[in-house]
């Protein structure tokens, strides 16, 4: 743990690490995630058909498409406290449960409101499984593999929304929305019920230590660590660059480059799809003991590179800037890899690394709701799409200074 100090005032740990990486618990976990993250990229290719099915305005329509992230901008942190107390594996399995339930009462949803507390129930989900998957894979994990394996789970949102994504258009055209929402809650509620037999305690007995207590002490050991701190704001500066590009990269599409609307959808999935890519290579090059503040300056730095070579009209040729969307979308996912498996070390023991990862997530979130708003506003203010790298380096430039300040603080300790 970093800043030893402060540690010793968290409760005496009893958890032993497995002797060998359990690699199938961990793809459970990862799976899992993958699952849930459908519902994240459901939303946006839904749109146009919602609109006139239910009548929504835009102002609802940006709603149901922003509110699981609002919810875990909310409630990440107190979440993640309760999931040190009830265990990662239940929580892992009662996400799986809210998302399957409330996607399923989403499709039947006969009106705006219903279908927006369906949408809140699914962010409930997510946001649980985001803060419990990491501290499972976490316990699944021998300590030599445990960055690695931790930095795996960050390709689940850009692996769940690219497939989304990519089946929502064949499945709109054949079933409609009701039926993209009824079938993604009916295949989470079928892994849940194989999730739940592959992690039975018989299967694999979860370590288990002293239980964080849900007070203000607990509270307290988290929010005081700096390194959490940077770590969430990194993340932040991550999901807002990645979920500008993934909500407006299908109109840039069509006006700067001219594609077509169904062309443009396709394309931009694939480009999400490399962020799957980035994460991967992430936990690789930890498994090779590459840095991890190394990789998270590194990401900023090539992200805010391949933003200039996407959006200004120096460059004419449509495949090379396509290119640099590409790059764009999978050097930024070096990011998360590299943040989430820093989340433990700076936790102020173990038992509160599920408190730690609720304040780096809800930070994160607070992150994916800023960034698309503030790419348009740009967009529309200040010189169209070649004016679209401004804030995106802006953003990339503040996650370098972040990764300096947590090597400077893994140095100290």
């Amino acid at each position: 743990m970093i800043d030893a100090p402060e540690a010793a005032a968290a409760p005496i740990e009893i958890i032993s690490p497995p002797a060998a990486t359990r690699w199938d618990v961990i793809a459970v976990v990862v799976l899992a995630g993958v699952i849930i993250a459908l519902n994240f990229g459901k939303v946006p290719p839904a749109i146009p058909v919602l609109r006139e099915s239910l009548d929504l305005g835009l102002v609802a329509a940006g709603w149901t498409a922003s509110m699981i992230s609002a919810v875990s901008a909310l409630f990440g942190f107190g979440v993640g406290i309760a999931v040190d107390r009830v265990g990662a594996r239940r929580a892992i399995l009662a996400a799986l449960f809210l998302a399957g339930v409330a996607s399923i009462a989403g499709a039947a949803a006969p009106n705006v409101a219903a279908l927006l507390g369906a949408r809140a129930t699914e962010g409930l989900g997510f946001i649980i499984a985001a803060i419990a998957g990491p501290r499972l894979i976490a316990t699944a994990a021998n300590p030599a593999d445990e960055g690695a394996a931790v930095g795996v789970w960050g390709s689940n949102l850009a692996a769940g929304i690219a497939a989304a994504m990519l089946a929502a258009p064949w499945l709109l055209g054949t079933t409609g929305w009701r039926g993209l929402w009824f079938g993604t809650g009916l295949i989470t509620l079928v892994f849940l019920a194989a999730a739940a037999i592959l992690l039975r305690p018989a299967r694999w007995a979860e370590p288990h230590g002293t239980r964080a207590p849900l007070g203000v002490d607990a509270v307290k050991q988290v929010l005081a660590r700096s390194g959490l701190w940077l770590l969430g704001a990194g993340f932040a500066v991550y999901a807002a660059c990645l979920h500008a590009l993934t909500v407006w990269l299908p109109t840039f599409l069509a006006e700067s480059l001219g594609y077509d609307a169904a062309t443009a959808a396709f394309v931009a999935a694939l480009v999400v799809l490399a962020n799957v890519g980035g994460n991967l290579a992430g936990a690789a090059l930890m498994f090779l003991r590459v840095p991890r503040w190394l990789l998270i300056v590194a990401a900023f730095v090539a992200t805010a590179a391949s933003a200039v070579g996407l959006f200004p009209d120096a460059i004419t040729s449509g495949p090379v800037r396509l290119a640099f969307a590409f790059a764009y979308s999978a050097c930024s996912g070096l990011a998360p890899a590299a943040i989430l498996a820093s989340v433990p070390r700076h936790a102020p023991s173990p038992s509160l690394i599920g408190s730690a990862n609720g304040m780096t997530i809800q930070l994160a979130n607070v992150g994916a709701l800023l960034g698309p708003p503030l790419l348009a506003a740009t967009v529309a203010q200040v010189g169209g799409w070649q004016s679209g790298y401004l804030p995106l380096v802006g953003l990339c430039a503040a996650g370098i200074v972040l990764g300096l300040r947590v090597r400077a603080i893994e140095r100290r300790a």
